[in-house]
C-alpha cells in the first residue's frame, strides 16, 4: 500500500513524439526511461497518431520533434493547449538537426517552452535523455517551491 501511495505522489510527465522516425522514437524512449529512473510516472504519446491527453493531467511535458517531419501535428497540439502548456514546465527537443531550437519554437510553433534544444543525431540520445530528465526535475522542483 505504501508503494501505491508513493507512486500516486510521484510527478507525472507526458513525453510526446512528434514523428514516427526511428531516431525520434528512440530519443523519446530514452527520455521516458531516464525520467522513470528518477521516480517519475511517465506516459508516451504520439502527435502523429493523435489522441494526446490534455497537458493539465501532467506535472511536465516533453516534446521531441523533427524539424523535417510532421512537426505540424505538434504545432496543432501547442495551439490547442497553449494556455495550459504555458503553466507547466515544457521541454522541446528538436531532433536530427543543428537548427536553433528556440528560433524553431518561436517561428514554427509560436510557443516559448521552458527549455528548448537541438540534438544533431541519435548517438547523443543518452546524453540528451539525462539532460532532459535533470532539467525537468529542476524545473518541477522550482515550480513546487514557488507554488
Amino acid at each position: 500500500m505504501l508503494d501505491e501511495l508513493e507512486d500516486w505522489q510521484a510527478p507525472r510527465a507526458l513525453v510526446v513524439s512528434g514523428a514516427n522516425r526511428s531516431s525520434v522514437l528512440w530519443i523519446v524512449s530514452e527520455i521516458a526511461r531516464s525520467l522513470r529512473d528518477a521516480g517519475w510516472r511517465v506516459e508516451i504519446g504520439n502527435a502523429v497518431t493523435g489522441g494526446l491527453p490534455p497537458p493539465p493531467d501532467y506535472d511536465a511535458i516533453v516534446i521531441v520533434v523533427s524539424a523535417w517531419a510532421r512537426w505540424r501535428a505538434i504545432a496543432q497540439y501547442v495551439e490547442w493547449f497553449r494556455d495550459s502548456l504555458a503553466e507547466l514546465p515544457v521541454v522541446i527537443v528538436l531532433a536530427g538537426t543543428r537548427i536553433d531550437a528556440d528560433r524553431f519554437c518561436a517561428r514554427a510553433l509560436r510557443f516559448r517552452p521552458s527549455i528548448a534544444f537541438s540534438v544533431e543525431n541519435s548517438s547523443c540520445a543518452l546524453r540528451t535523455a539525462t539532460r532532459v530528465a535533470t532539467e525537468l526535475i529542476a524545473l518541477h522542483a522550482r515550480a513546487k517551491l514557488t507554488a
